[in-house]
């Protein structure tokens, strides 16, 4: 029998283990304004991530009310004298010419990428090594990073150590931390012949996606057991004037279907056409691929039956159990986007921000920082630039202030007194 995997971080559940806190928002994690070929509508204000966890219905008409707020006029203008307009008029053509240069800079920054991907090549080449156990790290290779935190603690542990080595008891309780430390290096190499029959390491990428949030909602835990085929993910940039990119998902041989690769790809065009303000590169389209499932094995659908009772004619009343396949909640819907018309109404707007969305999350987080997604740090560097629900920084106290009273490990600055024990 295989061995079992070893301890990995905790995987968020939809809707059963994930903590029960207050949703957080990465303020600098808003999505670029999208816009159709056709009708040149923009897709999106630069909402938070928090936002699309909305209905659609919700998440259009939001939309469709801040399209009304937006470009009020209020008269001013036309006040003026027409000189001044003119002179306004003049200002809007050198914009539009700002507006073009803004598209060539685009167009050099994804050219940038592009020969910037060939550095980061070997990296990941190396990870994919290690996750698939080609590639065994040294003794000294496989040593912890310390953190600036921790040699900050270290040296300051440090200090105080040489200041009060004095003390016989507290150099005996350093003492005794040394020794534990020891103890467990020796229990980790008596763990080694364990460890050796593991092979790389396992759930890598299903255990990243599963810490990132905004991922896990989409997996069901029917998925999970497709997800552990999954080996490897990749990005492509598109050539030429397209800037747009092509996720490429590798799986092992398994039960569930016979490609080896999914790939998910959305074009991009960085042009405009006179507009004054450039918002981003234009949407053009999204593309999938068709996953070739094994008999019984599509996690997109489900059977559902329904009993069905004959009114009239032979055999009146004689039920009948009829079974039709119907779509489900499933990560792999993500390989079938939606198709972009010619007119794009307010729902079909928000179902493309949300897809474009999620494969830009996984191109820019989950693929150059999968190691941190795995452990769960990752979880921790999006909170330090994450505001609370409503838009303010999340403090321990009320007021502001440090909780002095009921911290145990307070120590007053030198020279100042505690505070008064208050009795009632």
């Amino acid at each position: 029998a295989p061995h079992p995997p070893p301890a990995q971080p905790q995987r968020l559940l939809p809707g059963k283990n994930r903590p029960q806190r207050g949703r957080k928002f990465n303020r600098l994690s808003s999505v670029c304004v999208l816009k159709t070929i056709k009708n040149r509508v923009p897709l999106f204000f630069f909402l938070p991530l928090r936002f699309l966890s909305m209905d659609s219905e919700v998440l259009a008409a939001l939309q469709a009310r801040l399209q009304d707020m937006v470009g009020a006029p209020s008269g001013y203008i036309e006040s003026l004298p027409k000189a001044v307009r003119g002179r306004i008029n003049y200002l809007k053509k050198l914009q539009v010419e700002h507006v073009q240069v803004e598209a060539e800079l685009q167009q050099e920054i994804a050219a940038l990428e592009r020969r910037f991907a060939d550095k980061f090549s070997p990296l990941y080449a190396k990870r994919l090594s290690v996750i698939k156990g080609e590639y065994e790290p040294t003794a000294e290779e496989g040593k912890p990073i310390e953190s600036e935190h921790q040699h900050d603690e270290s040296c300051q542990h440090g200090a105080q150590a040489d200041e009060s080595s004095t003390d016989p008891e507290e150099k005996k309780a350093l003492d005794d931390d040394k020794e534990g430390k020891d103890k467990g290096a020796e229990g980790e190499e008596g763990e080694e012949e364990d460890d050796g029959k593991i092979v790389g390491v396992p759930s890598f990428w299903l255990s990243a996606f599963m810490n990132c949030d905004y991922i896990s909602e989409m997996i069901e835990e029917y998925d999970q057991e497709v997800l552990e085929n999954l080996t490897n993910i990749t990005v492509d940039l598109l050539e030429g004037n397209n800037t747009g990119f092509r996720l490429n998902f590798h799986f092992k041989e398994n039960d569930y279907f016979s490609n080896e690769v999914l790939t998910k790809t959305y074009h991009l065009d960085p042009k405009v056409d006179g507009e004054l303000m450039y918002e981003g590169p234009t949407f053009v389209k999204a593309e999938g691929t068709v996953i070739n499932w094994r008999p019984g094995k599509d996690v997109t659908v489900k059977k559902v039956s329904k009993k069905q009772r004959k009114k009239g004619g032979a055999g009146a009343g004689k039920v009948r159990t009829v079974v039709r396949t119907e779509k489900q909640e499933s990560f792999f819907n993500f390989f079938s986007p939606p198709a972009v018309d010619d007119e794009v109404d307010e729902n079909m707007q928000a179902l493309l921000v949300a897809d474009y969305e999620i494969g830009n999350v996984i191109k820019e987080k989950i693929v150059p920082h999968a190691v941190l997604w795995f452990t769960g740090e990752a979880r921790e560097y999006e909170s330090d630039y994450s505001y609370g629900e409503e838009g303010e920084e999340e403090d321990d106290d009320e007021d502001g202030s440090d909780n002095e009273e009921g911290d145990p490990d307070f120590k007053p600055a030198p020279g100042e007194k505690p505070p008064e024990c208050k009795q009632s």
